[in-house]
């Protein structure tokens, strides 16, 4: 389970702990997120700040489950996610 920075195509939700300057939330907890055609690859880092390692990288099409969040961190609304691999 990692914290990451990710957008989906899914209802806007509520920004009770966004960032306000942010995009506004568009995933939910417990929903599936995929990563989009075109993305060249998306940073999975461990904590939810610019600063930290990068866990790995995910391509184009990987599934995603929600775990939690939004938290705001950098500006940036953060999500803990579960990759299918664990």
């Amino acid at each position: 389970i990692v914290s990451m920075l990710l957008f989906c195509a899914s209802p806007i939700v509520a920004r009770a702990e966004a960032c306000r300057n942010a995009p506004a939330p568009r995933l939910r907890i417990g929903e599936e997120a995929v990563i989009a055609e075109g993305i060249t690859g998306l940073n999975m880092r461990s904590l939810p700040a610019m600063d930290t390692g990068v866990e790995t990288l995910l391509r184009p099409g990987t599934r995603l489950t929600v775990i939690s969040g939004p938290s705001c961190n950098s500006l940036y609304n953060w999500w803990r996610v579960e990759t299918p691999s664990g």
